[in-house]
């Protein structure tokens, strides 16, 4: 499978783990399922992939973070249209491509809280 890996500093949709086949994530919380994949949005930073924490429920986010680091899942770039939020405030994408991030896991991620100044606004290069 080709990998890809965007630039420094480019926002891009990034899933922790494969997507499901089906196109829409189950939600943890009471199993019924999303109206497409979630994602987060999120950039690269020396080696360390930042989460935008604006907008999301951060206790679920941190929760699914450590597990997803726990498991030493791999993260995928995600391409697709934005087909609303998901139930913990995360991008739901039709997802159109997903790609494995080349050289990094779920245990290089980390999340940017609000106000930290990390994503500035930047809405380029996303999706």
């Amino acid at each position: 499978m080709t990998t890809l890996k965007p630039s420094e500093h480019q926002t891009f949709y990034l899933r922790l783990g494969a997507p499901p086949p089906s196109g829409r994530s189950a939600n943890h919380e009471d199993g019924h399922c999303e109206a497409a994949v979630s994602s987060y949005e999120a950039l690269l930073h020396g080696h360390t992939v930042w989460i935008r924490g604006d907008g999301l429920d951060l206790t679920a986010t941190r929760n699914k973070l450590r597990e997803a680091q726990q498991q030493e899942r791999p993260v995928y770039v995600l391409t697709g249209r934005i087909a609303g939020s998901g139930s913990d405030g995360e991008p739901l994408l039709e997802l159109r491509e997903a790609k494995p991030l080349d050289g990094y896991s779920a245990r290089s991620v980390q999340i940017a809280l609000p106000g930290s100044g990390l994503f500035a606004d930047r809405r380029d290069g996303v999706g």
